[in-house]
């Protein structure tokens, strides 16, 4: 499974889902779903816009848990 640490970003720089969709131009309701994880996918520009405004690598904002079976 692919898990987002957007959450942990917004909390570690104290920026609220608003004021990130409008420093980055992500829609507030795409951040809201990278955030609860209820996202359906994860738009590859996205991850390059958000890895250049956090300053951050992939992994700081994605990791891979794998399934126990």
């Amino acid at each position: 499974m692919i898990r987002m640490k957007l959450h942990l970003l917004l909390a570690e720089h104290m920026l609220t889902q608003q004021e990130l969709a409008y420093a980055t131009n992500i829609r507030q309701s795409t951040i809201s779903n990278y955030v609860n994880q209820s996202y359906k996918h994860i738009v590859n520009t996205h991850l390059d816009i958000l890895c250049n405004f956090f300053s951050c690598d992939i992994t700081d904002l994605i990791e891979y848990i794998e399934d126990i079976p």
